[in-house]
């Protein structure tokens, strides 16, 4: 049944659902003007009603009529003071035409008076994104999660905000907070905020080892993998670091977990054969990468690491072949960008010295 038959059968003094329905299923199809045309006759019916009120404001909001949208608002806000949608409507209309204060007050009410209705708050606190208003927008977020504990949403824009602002100790308490709900969840919920929580430790350790800071990097680290085992940005972080610091059997214990759950990820390979390469154990090594060469079969890192172990194991000739087969690869495809050609004088230069060594 189109809108006008419904128009046609009804007699109540509310509007029917069926036909607000329709027209969002319009304003859902862009079919802005149909509804624009519709509405003298919908308001003569129906003058006093919030829904279709706030419908024909968003209409003229988009339509660029931002002035007329106001006072529609205004008006459905007059005719029902518990609908919360005109409320928020008339604040982002009034934010784009730039009236930051009026619409500021207006939200606030908005959050005041519907203090469950989330789509307020980020409407708010995008206009103190806006205006770089950080504190104001952390404020607004930290009361939303008051009043709507269990929406991951906002956990993760006030945690991208705090990172933004530097605010670790809020960051861990951020952190804590959200481990507190998990076990109000659903189990296929409480494995995504999981997924979430890791994630968030993970950058937050990154932060703290580019700045040198390896102590709490380590620690946000271990920690991420002790709420999600399987996360495989901190195990593989982690073991890098520890490397680094020269706790290679630590460094190898986290990568062979990591290696469970990407059994042919190149790098983790590679990484592990490095590791048995430093302990003096080559054909550990060398089997590792040739498990790596399988997925990439002329990757430089790979060969070059392959060779060194066939050199070390006094091999000089498996040496040369393999340098031979990824020389012969990079002439072949006539790719000489910067790095193929470094890679190739390389190749060249280990192969002529090996071939000396051999004479």
């Amino acid at each position: 049944m189109n809108i006008d038959q419904m128009l046609k059968n009804t007699t109540n003094v509310s509007i029917p659902n069926e036909i607000i329905d329709a027209l969002i299923t319009l304003h859902d199809n862009g079919e802005f003007k149909e509804i624009l045309s519709r509405f003298p006759n919908l308001t003569k019916l129906y003058p006093n009603n919030s829904k279709l009120l706030n419908i024909m404001g968003v209409i003229l909001s988009k339509n660029d009529s931002k002035l007329e949208a106001i006072e529609t608002f205004k008006k459905a806000i007059k005719f029902d003071t518990k609908n919360p949608h005109p409320y928020n409507n008339l604040g982002i209309t009034l934010i784009d035409i730039n009236e930051f204060e009026k619409a500021e007050k207006i939200l606030h009410k908005a959050i005041l008076l519907f203090p469950e209705f989330i789509e307020t708050y980020f409407n708010l606190v995008n206009l103190y994104k806006t205006n770089k208003e950080y504190p104001k927008a952390i404020k607004i977020f930290k009361k939303c999660i008051i009043h709507n504990p269990n929406n991951l949403e906002t956990y993760k824009n006030l945690f991208w905000i705090l990172k933004k602002t530097n605010a670790f100790n809020e960051l861990d308490q951020l952190i804590n907070q959200a481990l507190n709900r998990i076990k109000y969840l659903s189990n296929k919920d409480a494995i995504i905020w999981e997924k979430w929580v890791a994630m968030c430790l993970h950058e937050m350790a990154e932060i703290h080892e580019n700045n040198h800071r390896y102590i709490e990097a380590k620690k946000k680290y271990y920690r991420a993998i002790q709420i999600k085992k399987d996360y495989t940005p901190s195990l593989n972080n982690l073991s890098n670091l520890l490397f680094k610091e020269g706790n290679k059997e630590k460094a190898l214990k986290y990568l062979k977990i990591s290696r469970k759950i990407q059994h042919n990820n190149i790098t983790i390979l590679n990484n592990i054969a490095v590791i048995y390469m430093q302990k003096k154990n080559y054909y550990l090594a060398i089997k590792y990468l040739n498990k790596a060469l399988t997925q990439d079969k002329i990757s430089y890192k790979l060969v070059t690491n392959l060779s060194m172990c066939y050199i070390n194991l006094f091999n000089d000739k498996k040496a040369i072949q393999n340098f031979k087969i990824l020389k012969n690869y990079l002439i072949d495809t006539k790719n000489f960008s910067n790095n193929n050609l470094f890679f190739l004088k390389q190749i060249l230069f280990f192969i002529t010295y090996l071939n000396h060594l051999s004479d």
